[in-house]
């Protein structure tokens, strides 16, 4: 859920409206439930990285199961951490952040 808080601790916003996430003068979004603000910079750069691993894994899981080629050393560890990266998404994803 999306409210609103003014900066200067006042227990009421100034007039100003914030709508869809973009912030005026004098307020800043407050966002109960999610883990990273949906707006910012870090999640523009995870959501690049999950394109480039989606692209990795459309690209190296037929490679695997159709020509039977292992993931062996680096390979192996290098796989594993993106299957960890997925998987710490779907917890973070699932997981309900309460702040009150």
């Amino acid at each position: 859920a999306f409210s609103v808080m003014a900066i200067d601790g006042a227990n009421e916003p100034p007039e100003e409206v914030c709508i869809k996430g973009k912030t005026t003068e004098g307020l800043v979004p407050v966002w109960s439930g999610c883990w990273i603000h949906p707006h910012t910079k870090l999640k523009n750069g995870l959501d690049l990285v999950h394109i480039l691993l989606i692209v990795y894994i459309c690209i190296m899981v037929p490679i695997r199961v159709g020509l039977d080629v292992p993931a062996t050393g680096p390979a192996y560890v290098w796989e594993i951490c993106v299957d960890l990266f997925f998987l710490v998404d779907i917890l973070l994803n699932f997981i309900h952040y309460d702040d009150t």
